[in-house]
C-alpha cells in the first residue's frame, strides 16, 4: 500500500484497506461477523486486523516509525491455528514482526454462504465513510501460514528491485469497490459498486506483464452497480484490473 495523506496519531477516519468474508455483501472489517476478516489504519503508526467476533482489534501492530505518506507499504498477516502475527516492510526494507495475538481454533469458512465471497479494497460497504486515499497492489490470500522468511519471500516477488516500483490499483474519490466475486461453473463474476455517470473498463491479464492487459468489458454503473462475469475461465492465473 501507498497512502497519499498523512495521518494523525490517534483514531480519528480509520480508513479501511481491505475487507474479506464469506456472503455476498462486504462486512466492515473494524467488526466482522462469523467467517469475516479485515485490516484498518487507525493511526500514524498503528494497523488494525479483526476476524470474525473476536474482539476488535485483535491485532494490533505498531510501526517503528510514523508511516509516510507517499511510501510503500508491505502489509502481511498469518495464522497457524494458535497465533496471529503482523508483519510490516517497505519496497526496499524487510518485513519485520509488529504486532502478535495468541488465539486457537480460529477458524474462517469463506465458503460458509454457498461457496460465495466477498471483498472489498479501499473503503467499507454501507455508508463508504472509511476511504482509503491512496494505492493498494497486489492483495493476496494463502490458504497456510508461512514464516518470517516466507513473508519476506513475497514481499520480495511484490516489490522487485528498488528501482522497479511495483505497479498498483490506485484508489482515490470518485470510489470503486469490489464487492463480490464468486467462481460456479468455469465462470467467474466479478460485483462492483462505483459511481452512475462512470465509465469503466475491465482488463484481463494471464501473466501481469506490461502490455500484456486485455480489455474484456466496458460499463455504467446502474444504481451503483456493474457486474462482470468471465465465461471462459480455466485453471490458469487470471488477473483483472478496473479503470475509469
Amino acid at each position: 500500500m501507498k497512502h497519499n495523506v498523512a495521518y494523525g496519531a490517534a483514531g480519528g477516519h480509520a480508513p479501511r484497506l481491505w475487507n474479506l468474508n464469506t456472503g455476498k455483501s462486504v462486512l466492515d472489517a473494524d467488526a466482522p461477523a462469523a467467517n469475516g476478516m479485515g485490516m484498518a489504519i487507525q493511526s500514524s503508526t498503528q494497523l488494525y486486523f479483526n476476524c470474525n467476533a473476536h474482539g476488535s482489534p485483535l491485532v494490533t501492530g505498531v510501526a517503528p516509525s510514523v508511516l509516510v505518506a507517499g511510501q510503500w507499504y508491505f502489509v502481511a498477516v498469518t495464522y497457524d491455528g494458535t497465533n496471529y502475527q503482523m508483519y510490516l516492510g517497505t519496497d526496499r526494507t524487510n518485513a519485520t514482526l509488529i504486532g502478535a495475538t495468541a488465539l486457537s481454533g480460529a477458524v474462517v469458512n469463506l465458503a460458509a454462504s454457498g461457496g460465495v465471497a466477498s471483498l472489498g479494497i479501499g473503503n467499507r460497504s454501507g455508508d463508504f465513510a472509511r476511504s482509503f486515499n491512496g494505492w493498494v497492489e497486489d492483495f493476496r490470500l494463502y490458504n497456510s501460514a508461512g514464516n518470517s522468511n516466507f513473508v519476506d519471500n513475497v514481499r520480495q516477488s511484490v516489490a522487485g528491485t528498488a528501482a522497479q516500483p511495483p505497479r498498483a490499483l490506485e484508489v482515490r474519490p470518485p470510489r470503486l469497490l469490489l464487492n463480490a466475486a464468486s467462481k460456479l461453473d468455469g465462470r467467474f463474476t466479478l460485483r462492483f459498486n462505483g459511481i452512475d455517470g462512470q465509465t469503466y473498463l475491465v482488463e484481463m491479464s494471464t501473466n501481469l506483464a506490461e502490455g500484456s492487459w486485455t480489455p474484456v468489458f466496458t460499463n455504467r454503473p446502474n444504481g451503483g452497480v456493474f457486474i462482470y462475469t468471465d465465461t471462459n475461465t480455466t485453471n490458469d492465473a487470471r488477473f483483472y484490473r478496473v479503470r475509469h
